[in-house]
């Protein structure tokens, strides 16, 4: 692969473009990640769920609210930004989020903040629009990595600000009032979740109105046409002593991303003055090229991996440990049983380790030209990760009676390595999917990739999780963790398919 020096990733960066598409996955990732810290608390509120079981079947429900409709909707807003262009779906995308929230945090029942969640889904399909932007407005290999490394350096940030956000605005679910006691009418204790979706949704709004008044719309043939936004933001900028924008940033169909992959591609562009229909026709002539559908292939299965230690490792390592279950080195119930209070932090301290370290590799692989090699070494580390796991338990403190401190040291090592390794590869994978992708029906592929990537972060994490608590239940996890580590070989070799 091209090797890209450092001052050329940095010369001719389309600076305000992709920090705006930085703003808004920032806005997006605070909004979505928000709620996950008092989601138990906003259950329990409701006096549906009685049990620690039940919950847990409610927080089903708001998942797949959360992320079955993705799977169809990427897709389906795909074709409306063919139509209309990448930036009206962009703020229908935000402003439905921003009321998503508030309807998620003044709702009273649990079918509301279903309805809340559903929605937000529905509605929503920025994660692969800025994917779409990102690429439009850096045709060139050059600036391709740095523009993509906005995707774990937001989602970074968003895991941050949103859980803080939410855990510091809420106010706690402390059990029903005593039955003699009088109403309590403060808005805090009426709507004890509002406060933090109010916040989220300001910044949803403002995020989109900047993005109303500056972001230049990257459609190719949609950039000519009249914006009233950038019109009043160019006033603005001229107010402001700033040159205003010519709102014609796109560079039209650039075949040099073709060229990486097909060279013997050879696309006819087609008139920039036609119709939103006629430009979007041919849209599927090249679904069926070989190596694009290897690399979908391939993006999926790093967004199942990803998903899956994400999702099932923390309860993994909260859950308590059954230890007369334990013969080592393939039988145990349960978990690890570190604190929830414990975990989070050394969780959050890691990631900003991880993403320090991604900031300074990315760029990096780019220069050595080495983005194939590093996301491979990416999906490598999900072998030795998924490998070392079944060992927290068997070294756990209550098991050998090591220290708990150095315990941690361990527990440290394997999630510093794992999250640095799951950011360089998020940034890597999505510079990779673009490179593949045909520069005309870009919009489309990407939709395509993110729709498969959604689908099976979500159904492939739930049949994994019902598979874990088989093997949970027959106390054989060992085997479990092990067949994941298998999955991960699988997808570090197909991933020798992909075009260098």
């Amino acid at each position: 692969m091209k090797r890209v020096d450092l001052r050329e990733q940095v010369s001719g960066f389309p600076k305000l473009q992709v920090g705006f598409l930085l703003l808004i996955q920032v806005a997006q990732y605070t909004a979505e990640l928000s709620t996950e810290c008092y989601i138990w608390h906003i259950i329990k509120s409701f006096h549906t769920a009685k049990a620690h079981d039940e919950v847990l079947k409610y927080i089903g429900y708001l998942a797949f609210a959360d992320g079955a409709p993705q799977v169809l909707t990427y897709i389906f807003w795909a074709f409306q930004a063919e139509r209309y262009g990448r930036k009206p779906i962009l703020l229908i995308g935000l402003i439905s989020l921003a009321f998503a929230m508030l309807l998620y945090g003044f709702g009273r029942k649990f079918y509301l903040i279903w309805i809340a969640k559903f929605a937000a889904s529905l509605l929503n399909a920025n994660h692969t629009l800025v994917r779409t932007a990102l690429g439009e407005v850096t045709p060139s290999l050059n600036h391709q990595a740095l523009a993509f490394l906005t995707i774990p350096v937001s989602y970074f940030v968003g895991s941050w600000l949103g859980p803080l956000i939410g855990n510091n605005l809420i106010t706690p679910w402390n059990g029903p009032p005593p039955a003699d006691a009088p109403p309590d009418r403060r808005f805090i204790k009426v709507f004890p979740f509002a406060l933090p979706n109010i916040v989220l949704a300001i910044i949803l709004l403002f995020t989109a109105l900047l993005t109303f008044l500056f972001f230049e719309e990257t459609h190719p043939y949609l950039d000519h046409q009249a914006d009233r936004g950038l019109a009043f933001g160019n006033v603005i900028r001229e107010k402001l002593g700033l040159s205003s924008s010519k709102g014609t940033y796109s560079r039209k169909f650039d075949t040099a991303n073709d060229g990486l992959v097909n060279g013997e591609d050879d696309i006819e562009l087609q008139d920039p003055t036609g119709s939103a229909e006629d430009s979007s026709a041919p849209v599927f002539s090249s679904y069926s090229r070989p190596k694009l559908i290897q690399m979908i292939i391939s993006h999926t299965l790093f967004g199942y991996l990803s998903a899956v230690f994400v999702k099932l490792s923390d309860s993994y390592f909260t859950e308590s440990l059954k230890k007369e279950s334990i013969g080592f080195p393939f039988m145990f119930k349960g978990g690890c049983g570190i604190s929830w209070v414990d975990l989070p932090s050394i969780v959050i301290r890691c990631l900003v380790v991880a993403i320090i370290v991604t900031i300074i590799a990315v760029p990096l692989a780019a220069k050595y030209g080495a983005i194939l090699g590093g996301y491979r070494i990416s999906l490598a580390s999900f072998i030795f990760a998924f490998f070392f796991l079944p060992f927290f338990v068997f070294v756990a403190p209550d098991v050998t009676g090591i220290s708990q401190s150095a315990y941690y040291g361990f527990l440290y090592v394997l999630l510093l390595a794992q999250n640095t390794f799951f950011f360089i590869g998020l940034a890597l994978a999505a510079t990779l999917l673009n490179i593949h992708v045909s520069s005309e029906d870009r919009n489309i592929q990407t939709a395509i990739a993110m729709a498969a990537y959604a689908g099976m972060g979500y159904f492939g994490t739930m049949l994994t999780s019902w598979v874990r608590s088989l093997f949970n239940n027959l106390g054989l996890q060992t085997i479990f963790w092990w067949l994941l580590a298998l999955i991960s070989l699988f997808t570090l070799l197909h991933s020798r398919v992909i075009a260098n």
